[in-house]
């Protein structure tokens, strides 16, 4: 999943990208428990909420671990 931080912080359409990207993964949990959907989304707020110097990220979510990869954009 891909954020763009810069857009985020005043576009709407950014938001709603968000918003839509989070609700298919969630839906994706629900057909694998595994995924503890919950604490996925509260580690994406977190990261979301401090204040990155990079204007965008990626985010990759490996298999059925919690982990979070951030890969930095600057462009």
């Amino acid at each position: 999943m891909s954020i763009n931080l810069n857009k985020l912080k005043y576009q709407q359409d950014e938001r709603l990208h968000l918003k839509s990207a989070l609700t298919e993964i969630k839906k994706y949990s629900m057909e694998h428990p595994e995924l503890n959907y919950k604490e996925l989304e509260r580690q994406v707020d977190n990261l979301i909420d401090q204040n990155l110097p990079y204007q965008g990220i990626t985010l990759f979510i490996q298999g059925n671990t919690l982990e979070l990869f951030v890969l930095p954009r600057t462009t």
